[in-house]
């Protein structure tokens, strides 16, 4: 294994596997949040093929409106972000309906559940 520094932009074409921390989950759909600034955020979440995601326990919501005022501050800060929903591996289809895994974004998402003390 090579862990690589910062910036990922120089890495793009061999990163494996990304750790990020995510801001939120949301239960009924499976739904991962991830609200950054960093461009080595964001590549690392699309560029490697395999995304393994931490959340803490405390911050998954049942529902996306239980997410209302947070994505409402989101909204309304000053600051610059990108925010993304994550539902699952990144997945698409043709018109012929032909279903490719991994063309957007890692072909495998995996979340650890953060438990805190």
């Amino acid at each position: 294994m090579e862990l690589v520094d910062p910036p990922l932009r120089d890495h793009m074409d061999r990163l494996d596997l990304a750790l990020t921390w995510v801001d939120a989950g949301i239960a009924d759909t499976g739904t991962l949040v991830l609200r950054s600034d960093s461009e080595d955020i964001r590549i690392a979440t699309m560029m490697s093929r395999i995304h393994v995601a931490m959340l803490p326990v405390s911050k998954i919501r049942e529902t996306a409106m239980d997410m209302a005022g947070e994505l409402d501050a989101i909204l309304k800060s000053d600051t610059a972000s990108y925010t993304a929903f994550i539902t699952g591996p990144s997945r698409t289809a043709d018109i012929e309906r032909v279903l490719a895994i991994g063309v957007h974004g890692p072909v495998e998402l995996h979340l650890l559940l953060i438990k805190e003390a």
